[in-house]
């Protein structure tokens, strides 16, 4: 693992990484969060790795990094680690199972995302036990990944609830 430092926005570049299972920011909750860092600065280091020279994906931070670009932060802090793309991905993953208030959805494309990465060795069973979940849970959020795309964007946007949308997922795509 790597050092705590402190990356000046203009000598780095931190970029968000596009295997981010979280793909929904809430714009109050970041401006929220943009204050708290004008006032106090970012007290949880970003999780980082190198991917070119000057250029650092973020494993784990993205709400961070963004609330600070909001708040024109010129540096934050950053832990540097060295990860393989298959352990990069499952960091994100398993961070992000364990976020509180995690959608259903983007929890299922998580546990999806660690059955089928390349490089990590997942089934139910071992999911389960690594997010701390029963079996049957963990079974029931991956049908939520096979949601038509209109059915999973109107999941997203809370205009169905979680009970509704797993049901709609028992039905054959074609219904």
């Amino acid at each position: 693992m790597g050092d705590l430092a402190h990356a000046p926005a203009k000598a780095i570049a931190l970029v968000e990484s596009t295997s981010n299972p979280r793909k929904r920011f809430d714009a109050k909750s970041l401006e929220e969060l943009a204050a708290s860092f004008k006032a106090q600065g970012v007290l949880q280091p970003l999780l980082v790795r190198a991917i070119e020279e000057d250029k650092y994906e973020v494993i784990a931070g993205a709400r961070r990094l963004r609330a600070a670009n909001l708040a024109a932060l010129e540096e934050v802090p950053v832990r540097v680690v060295a990860l393989s793309d298959a352990a990069s991905v499952e960091a994100q993953l398993v961070e992000n199972i364990q976020r509180e208030n995690v959608h259903p959805l983007e929890e299922a494309f998580a546990f999806y995302g660690l059955l089928h990465t390349d490089g990590l060795q997942y089934d139910i069973n071992s999911l389960a036990a690594r997010a701390g979940k029963s079996q049957a849970f963990v079974a029931t959020r991956l049908r939520l990944v096979e949601l038509h795309p209109s059915i999973a964007e109107a999941f997203l946007a809370d205009e169905i609830g979680v009970g509704h949308a797993l049901e709609i997922a028992k039905l054959p795509q074609a219904e």
